[in-house]
């Protein structure tokens, strides 16, 4: 069915130590769009190209952190496959719950550490200060040709995904560590159904904040997840 692999293509464009990596269709599509169209009129083309620039490269070494630490800890994973929100590899996390939840876990870890980071270069060395609610401002100060204009993104495409990535929706990261959380309670089978049926509440009521706010991705992202849980 041409519809299908259309859903289900990806591209390899590296391999990291035993891990191929791999961009899915969608994030190929949503880099395109956003390259195209921008996010407002202020985005101009630099803007675009750095913010998607830093997307890619976020994306990559989250999915890479949790490879390693997947693979660290005994547990299975040789693909990375890379969509706007992280990643959509099937991996086979060590079968204990402590150690499924370090191997999670990791993607946000490192997600955190380059926003830290480049917050502190941007603040400590040209007195910038990064915001933190997601509706501020996302247009970089300065211009192409200045460093603080590639760390203001690094620092908002890496801090956007850490919160993305810890809501309780499936196929996230915060879904799976909520898993792992109740796992010891209710066992692997049942706290899976449970992070399941939260998911589908908590993808509805993001999506119905996102139809109210007019946030056009934050639409499609919950619809994408809810897809992931039915």
């Amino acid at each position: 069915n041409p519809l299908l692999w259309l859903l289900g293509a990806s591209v390899q464009v590296l391999s990291v130590a035993g891990t191929r990596v791999r961009l899915h269709i969608s994030l190929i599509l949503f880099v395109g769009l956003a390259l195209l169209m921008g996010i407002s009129d202020e985005f101009t083309m630099p803007h675009r190209l750095v913010s998607m620039a830093a997307l890619v490269v976020c994306l990559v070494l989250h999915e890479l952190a949790h490879c390693f630490a997947t693979r660290a800890l005994g547990g299975f994973a040789d693909e990375a496959l890379l969509w706007p929100l992280g990643g959509l590899a099937d991996w086979q996390y060590p079968h204990r719950p402590g150690l499924a939840f370090v191997s999670v876990a990791a993607g946000p870890a490192l997600n955190l550490a380059i926003a830290a980071a480049a917050a502190g270069v941007l603040f400590g060395v040209y007195r910038v200060e990064v915001p933190f609610s997601p509706h501020a401002s996302l247009l970089a100060p300065g211009d192409w040709s200045q460093a603080q204009f590639y760390l203001w993104y690094l620092y908002i495409v890496s801090y956007l995904l850490l919160l993305v990535n810890l809501l309780p929706v499936l196929p996230l990261d915060g879904a799976h560590l909520l898993q792992t959380l109740l796992w010891p309670t209710l066992g692997y089978g049942k706290s899976l159904l449970v992070t399941c049926n939260i998911g589908i509440g908590s993808a509805v009521v993001i999506g119905g904040y996102g139809i109210y706010s007019s946030e056009w991705i934050l639409i499609f992202a919950m619809i994408a997840c809810m897809a992931f849980c039915v």
